[in-house]
């Protein structure tokens, strides 16, 4: 299959694809978004909807498989469900008219010898634990680098006065923490943070936490501006300030903290913002620790 396509191609290969699946659609997944190429139109039609509402989703998906193709311009794969239905969907990495986007095929599993090897509700909860295993912590349940590698391939650009902001969260002396109260206290203590940091966020606006290294948390934060951004930060530091640790009443958690949003570098991809939050918590540690870093609005 070409790469390139004008409109009345897109608008052929569409209308093909679609007699035989039971999903065909072009997307562009920095911006969570479906594209629609109606006969006789000579521009694509926005939908409405988001690209993961199809899977009852309220955010982007953890496997967002066209994401990665969209980066590594290539075909990527991935099993889905919605309820009792499984579909197989392929991601493969298309320009239309000079724009970069994906084409998603997407086909429903009706095979009862693949079914039968599994169970309908084994398989299911296969595809469940999978996605959860190879995009989550272990020890925290944050998400992991591997998450945010897909994540951060997207470029989405600033919308008005929001923006997507990025903190970069370090334990300040986590060694010391382990060697006066023993690493079940250190795992105790980032499980703590962790909830902490979940309960002050909207999953279902694209929040997210990521476990960025040993005691390093990254936090995401979708559409806030940035005067939103830097009190909810300082909220954050507050809590934790007085968080308890279950098991350790005498144990008590300061963070230096670093962050960084598009209003500053509105055209930056995400990893450039990841990159100057990470440089400025370590500003926030070399000044003593348990501050935040973030300037105001330029």
């Amino acid at each position: 299959m070409n790469e390139t396509f004008t409109i009345p191609q897109i608008q052929n290969t569409l209308a093909s694809l679609g007699e035989v699946y039971d999903i065909v659609r072009v997307v562009d997944p920095t911006r969570s978004m479906v594209f629609q190429y109606p006969r006789g139109c000579s521009a694509p039609v926005c939908s409405e909807y988001s690209c993961y509402a199809v899977w009852n989703k309220a955010a982007q998906c953890e496997n967002c498989i066209s994401a990665y193709a969209l980066h590594e311009k290539t075909r990527k794969t991935k099993y889905e469900f919605v309820n009792q239905d499984i579909y197989h969907v392929v991601s493969k990495y298309i320009e239309v008219e000079g724009r970069r986007l994906t084409l998603e095929i997407v086909c429903r599993i009706n095979d009862e010898v693949l079914l039968g090897a599994f169970g309908h509700n084994e398989f299911i909860q296969k595809i469940i634990e999978y996605n959860h295993t190879i995009y989550t912590d272990a020890l925290t349940g944050a998400y992991n680098r591997r998450f945010l590698a897909g994540r951060s391939r997207m470029t989405d650009k600033a919308d008005g006065a929001f923006s997507c902001s990025f903190a970069m969260l370090d334990i300040d002396n986590f060694k010391d923490i382990n060697d006066s109260y023993g690493h079940a206290a250190g795992d105790a203590a980032l499980i703590a943070l962790v909830n902490l940091l979940q309960s002050r966020i909207r999953p279902q606006n694209g929040d997210c936490v990521v476990r960025y290294g040993g005691d390093e948390f990254l936090l995401m934060m979708s559409k806030v501006s940035h005067e939103v951004f830097i009190r909810r930060m300082e909220q954050i530091l507050e809590a934790v300030n007085a968080l308890a640790v279950a098991g350790h009443p005498g144990l008590r958690l300061e963070l230096s903290v670093g962050g960084a949003s598009q209003c500053e570098r509105e055209d930056a991809p995400y990893a450039e913002l990841i990159h100057l939050a990470d440089q400025r918590m370590y500003a926030a540690k070399n000044a003593g620790g348990n501050r935040l870093v973030i300037p105001p609005r330029p």
